[in-house]
Parts: C-alpha cells; sequence; structure tokens
C-alpha cells in the first residue's frame, strides 16, 4: 500500500513538472462604471471612445487617469497619515478626506474636537493646503 502511495506521489510530482502550461490569453479591460474625465485630459475620452480592446490601450488609459488625479490632487502621494490618535485618507470616490480618530465617540466632546483639530492641522502642514475647498467626515473606532 505505501509503494503504490508513493508511485502515485512521484507520478502526480513529474506530471507536474513537466506538464506543458496553458497561456492565459490577453484580455482586454473591461469599464463596468463610468469613469468621469476632466476636460484636460481629452486624450482618456478618444481612447474610452474608440473601445480599443488592446491592453497597451488600457494601459494608456489607466496612466492618463492616474495622471489626471495626481494634476487634481498633488499631495495624493502623501497620504495616508497614520498617527497613534488618528487615520487620514482620501476618498477618490467621493471627493472628501476621511479621518478616523482613534478614539471612541463616546468621548467628550471637547476631547473630539482637540483630536480633530490636531489632524486637521497636520492634514494642512502635509498637503501644503488650506483645506476650504475639500470635505471631510470624521468617523470613531466604536
Amino acid at each position: 500500500m505505501r509503494k503504490i502511495f508513493f508511485a502515485v506521489l512521484g507520478i502526480a510530482a513529474l506530471i507536474t513538472i513537466f506538464y506543458p502550461r496553458k497561456k492565459v490569453a490577453n484580455i482586454a479591460p473591461v469599464f463596468n462604471k463610468s469613469i468621469e474625465v476632466s476636460q484636460t485630459q481629452p486624450a482618456v475620452t478618444e481612447l474610452l471612445e474608440n473601445g480599443s480592446s488592446a491592453p497597451a490601450q488600457g494601459d494608456r488609459v489607466f496612466t492618463l487617469l492616474l495622471e489626471d488625479i495626481y494634476d487634481a490632487h498633488p499631495w495624493l502621494n502623501k497620504l495616508p497619515i497614520d498617527t497613534s490618535e488618528y487615520f487620514i485618507v482620501w476618498e477618490l470616490d467621493n471627493n472628501q478626506f476621511r479621518i478616523r480618530l482613534k478614539m471612541s465617540s463616546q468621548s467628550s466632546q471637547a476631547v473630539k474636537d482637540a483630536l480633530l483639530q490636531k489632524a486637521l492641522t497636520n492634514l494642512k502642514q502635509v498637503t501644503n493646503d488650506d483645506l476650504t475647498d475639500y470635505k471631510y467626515h470624521v468617523m470613531y473606532l466604536d
């Protein structure tokens, strides 16, 4: 019984090693939801309208969209901000900051306001922006 087990195991190992693997066909990217494209990137609109199935075109669309996002938000590469008291990220879908204070929502309002102000001050320093054009929402641990 033991010999049969090891024989089957050996055959399985040889098949795994020497059996040629099939290559996966190139699959064109599919955009399932609408993509907002700014007027500063007309090339993106052109590529999306042409509907080319070449992977290189999909890569180009992605690169142009990413460039557009970073042009609009040059401080994005400085996020997230993670400290022992709060965590700040940019929500691209909602165009706002999410500030998670690492405290209970049951804490006193004065403590919550002080920590929020500290987080906003840090965010202003990191982004070099007064943040008047941006929204944010605050979350708590619980």
